[in-house]
């Protein structure tokens, strides 16, 4: 060949050793570079690939299903019933937000938390507004409330009078709280449903409409219930004040010395003292 030739009869080239001259010596030099960078490129490609895969599989599973038949129609909608349900349970019950990392509005024993602290903290205020001209009103009502009986006894209907005029008072509140429970509880129902069933649009809207009529019948037992709560606390004379029931408590307690002391007929009257009774 005439680079042999070449290299064979050329004074400075004949110079040069054989074994790096000529094409079939660039030839596999061309194959080992070629190779190499094979090797170094060549597991980024396969990653590359493998990341385009999964991402076209996650679309592809994202696609609606075909349901052929009811009995599949039946299957996707329990599926999703399920899995909703699960997902309520955790948030609404467990306080296991994961599933809704960075919205706030679904860290649903949170909000309920704050919804209630700040019922509590309003109608406290209320009261309290209420109770400065408190003293005022039981007069009024004791004047309105004589009657024919034993001196220092406040009359059953004027108590009677005063607790139910606090209660009116207060008597829309708690509906308006519960209210505004079942209207938090349905924006996050809904939110789960959408997420579980974004597979299936054609009975998202269904399913959305069958939810709402679920919470609205809820709601209106849950406004009943509280209402008839309300009402049952004007036709009662009992009390949970902390004040009224440490006194109550003390002097219970002492029911029995009083029993015992009146039973004994002390003949010196004059030293009978009993703490909450002398």
């Amino acid at each position: 060949m005439q680079e042999e030739e070449l290299f064979r009869s050329h004074p400075l080239l004949s110079l040069i050793d054989d074994e790096i001259v000529g094409i079939p010596v660039l030839a596999q030099k061309l194959m080992l570079i070629q190779a190499t960078m094979i090797g170094r490129c060549l597991p980024e490609i396969v990653r590359k690939i493998n990341q385009k895969m999964e991402s076209a599989v996650l679309e592809l599973n994202k696609l609606p299903m075909v349901m052929a038949s009811t009995a599949e129609a039946l299957m996707s909608l329990m599926d999703i019933i399920s899995s909703a349900k699960e997902s309520l349970l955790r948030i609404l019950v467990q306080g296991d937000f994961s599933e809704y990392p960075d919205e706030q509005k679904m860290h649903c024993t949170a909000r309920l938390a704050e919804m209630l602290s700040q019922f509590s903290d309003n109608l406290q205020a209320q009261t309290q507004d209420a109770t400065t001209k408190f003293l005022m009103d039981e007069i009024k009502i004791l004047d309105e409330c004589k009657c024919v009986g034993l001196p220092n006894f406040i009359p059953r209907s004027a108590f009677l009078a005063i607790l139910s005029q606090h209660v009116d008072g207060i008597h829309t509140k708690p509906v308006e709280f519960i209210k505004k429970i079942w209207d938090y509880i349905e924006v996050v129902l809904s939110s789960v449903i959408m997420k579980q069933s974004e597979n299936f649009p054609q009975i998202q809207s269904s399913i959305k409409r069958a939810a709402r009529n679920l919470m609205s019948k809820m709601k209106e037992q849950s406004v009943n219930r509280v209402t008839e709560i309300v009402e049952m606390e004007k036709l009662t004379d009992y009390t949970c004040n902390p004040d009224y029931m440490k006194s109550w408590t003390e002097k219970t307690a002492l029911q029995q010395n009083f029993i015992t002391a009146v039973l004994d007929d002390f003949n010196e009257p004059e030293y009978f003292s009993l703490d909450g009774f002398g």
